[in-house]
C-alpha cells in the first residue's frame, strides 16, 4: 500500500481514516469500505492459505464433476490459483483494491466466489474475524499519520 505506485490508494485510505471519529470496533467494522478492499487485495496478492484438504473416510465417497472418489483418501481443493488468473481478476499482478468494491467496473462476482484467504466451510480459520480486525486496526494506525511511510530499497 505504501509503495510509490500505490500513492492514490494510500491517499484514499488516509481520507477514509480521517473521517473515523475513533478506532472503536464499530467504527473499524463499518466505516472502512476502502480499507476492507485494500486488505482483501493484499491477501489476494500475498496468499498464505492456498486451499483446503478433505479426508474421505473408508466406505464413504465424494463426487466431483461426475467422478466418484472413494475413501480412504485425502484430497486438496485449491483456490489460490484463481488469484493470478486474468479471467477471474483482470490485471492480476497489479494492486487494485477497487476490484473489491461492488459497482466498480473491476468488481467480479466470480472473484468474490473464489476468494477464500482463510479457507471455507467447516475448514475456515477460527481466527479469521480477529485477524481481519487486527489488520484494519493496523491499517488505521498506519494511515492516520500522514508522515508515516515505509522506505523501499529498489536496488
Amino acid at each position: 500500500l505504501n509503495h510509490p505506485d500505490n500513492k492514490q490508494s494510500l491517499d484514499m485510505i488516509r481520507n477514509e481514516v480521517a473521517k473515523i471519529e475513533s478506532p472503536t470496533y464499530e467504527h473499524l467494522k463499518s466505516n472502512m469500505q476502502y480499507g476492507d478492499a485494500c486488505i482483501k487485495e493484499a491477501l489476494r496478492l500475498a496468499t498464505f492459505v492456498g486451499g483446503v484438504s478433505f479426508f474421505i473416510e473408508k466406505g464413504k465417497s465424494f463426487e466431483l464433476r461426475k467422478k466418484v472418489i472413494k475413501g480412504p483418501i485425502t484430497i486438496m481443493l485449491t483456490n489460490s490459483h484463481w488469484y493470478h488468473d486474468k479471467e477471474a481478476f483482470p490485471q492480476p499482478e497489479s494492486y487494485l483494491p477497487e476490484r473489491w468494491i461492488v459497482g466498480n467496473k473491476l468488481h467480479s462476482e466470480f472473484g468474490e466466489q473464489v476468494y477464500r484467504p482463510f479457507g471455507y466451510g467447516r475448514h475456515i480459520c477460527l481466527g479469521s474475524h480477529l485477524a481481519k480486525l487486527v489488520m484494519k486496526a493496523n491499517l488505521y494506525c498506519f494511515a492516520q499519520n500522514q508522515n508515516r511511510c515505509i522506505m523501499y530499497d529498489f536496488e
